[in-house]
């Protein structure tokens, strides 16, 4: 997603891609830890994802800025659940809802990603999400936050996985790679529950 500066570096923002919000800003945390996703990464990403983003519950992890879910909100998901273990994150992505009149279709929880996915085991809002967004720091090992990703998806549920160009990743049981596409400095992994 695009990203413009102010000069007086007050406030980040970038712009909804597509969808029903297409165009809308969103701010982003001044946060030096937190990166935000880039256009043609995001974009690319949909892509992939067609049609599968419509009515789909979201859980959007490492969630920083919130544009995954938010993007996969604009474009028709039913719900999204933002979990950001930064509070200046979790704060700019509340008002981020907020702003896009989403408050009813997005929760945000400020937490450890492992110990959100530990006690989401076994009540995983219903019936379990349908489309997981995992994009953690580039130094985070995914091979565990898979294995417990795969414990909360639906069945034929799909998991975006962004990490660093150079990683490889060995699926754990339950998971399979259906794509993986280079980005810049970024790789992507699109994992399908079997």
């Amino acid at each position: 997603m695009h990203r413009q500066v102010r000069s007086d570096n007050l406030l980040n923002t970038m712009k909804i891609i597509s969808g029903t919000l297409k165009g809308r800003s969103i701010r982003v945390p001044l946060d030096q830890t937190i990166e935000p996703v880039k256009s043609a990464v995001c974009n690319a990403i949909f892509s992939i994802l067609g049609a599968r983003v419509t009515r789909a519950r979201c859980l959007d992890l490492f969630a920083g800025t919130g544009a995954l879910g938010l993007e996969a909100l604009s474009r028709g998901a039913a719900s999204c659940v933002f979990v950001e273990g930064s509070k200046a994150a979790v704060e700019t992505i509340q008002e981020n809802l907020k702003n896009l009149d989403l408050v009813t279709q997005g929760s945000v929880v400020y937490s450890d990603i492992r110990h959100y996915l530990k006690t989401a085991v076994g009540k995983a809002a219903g019936p379990g999400w349908s489309l997981v967004f995992l994009d953690p720091p580039y130094a985070t090992p995914a091979a565990h936050l898979l294995k417990m990703i795969s414990n909360v998806l639906q069945d034929e549920g799909v998991v975006v996985y962004l990490g660093s160009r150079n990683a490889v990743i060995a699926p754990p049981r339950g998971l399979e790679i259906a794509q993986e596409r280079c980005y810049g400095k970024t790789k992507a992994w699109i994992l399908k529950k079997i």
